[in-house]
C-alpha cells in the first residue's frame, strides 16, 4: 500500500491497511488520504483510532490554535456499509475538538456526497464542525497552504 499522487512525496507519519494514511500539520491540520474503495466500521474505527492518537499528543496546541481542521481525501472511496455509516455517526458525536472538515470526493459518486452533506446537516443541528464538499483535491491543498515544500509535518 502506497500513497497516491500528490502524497506520494509526503514522508508516511501513519499507515493502517483498514483505511490508507494520516498526517500532521502543526498547529492543527489532519490529513486523511484513503486509499480503500468501500467504508467499513473497521476503517471509521481505525481512522479515529489515529485520530484520539494525534488529540491525545497534540491537543492543547489544537484547541488553542481554534480546533482541528481535517482535510480528507476519499476520491477512491466508492461506497461504504451500513455499519460504517453508524459507526461515524457515534464517533462524531463524541465531541472531539473538531473545527471544520474538507473532503474531496470522486465527482462521480453522488451516492457518498449525498451521505457527507447529509453528516453535515447533522452536525450543523448539534453545532459540531462544518463539512465542505470539493471536487479538485489540489485547489483544496493550495488552500490550505499543503501544497508545497513548507509544509511541516509533526510526528504523533
Amino acid at each position: 500500500m502506497r500513497p497516491s499522487a500528490p502524497f506520494e512525496r509526503w514522508p508516511v507519519q501513519v499507515s493502517d491497511p483498514s483505511y490508507g494514511f494520516t498526517w500532521f500539520v502543526a498547529p492543527n491540520i489532519m490529513v486523511d488520504h484513503l486509499t480503500v474503495s468501500e467504508g467499513t466500521e473497521e476503517t471509521v474505527l481505525a481512522m479515529h483510532r489515529t485520530l484520539d492518537r494525534l488529540l491525545a499528543k497534540h491537543g492543547p496546541g489544537i484547541v488553542a490554535s481554534g480546533g482541528l481542521r481535517i482535510v480528507a481525501d476519499w476520491r477512491v472511496v466508492q461506497t461504504y456499509t451500513p455499519g460504517a455509516r453508524r459507526a461515524f455517526m457515534r464517533e462524531i458525536a463524541k465531541g472531539r475538538p473538531m473545527a471544520s472538515a474538507a473532503v474531496v470526493l470522486d465527482g462521480a459518486n453522488p451516492f457518498l456526497s449525498m451521505a457527507v452533506k447529509a453528516a453535515d446537516m447533522v452536525l450543523a443541528m448539534t453545532r459540531g464542525p462544518k463539512i465542505e464538499l470539493f471536487g479538485d483535491l489540489d485547489a483544496l491543498l493550495r488552500r490550505e497552504g499543503l501544497d508545497g515544500p513548507k509544509v511541516k509535518l509533526q510526528s504523533f
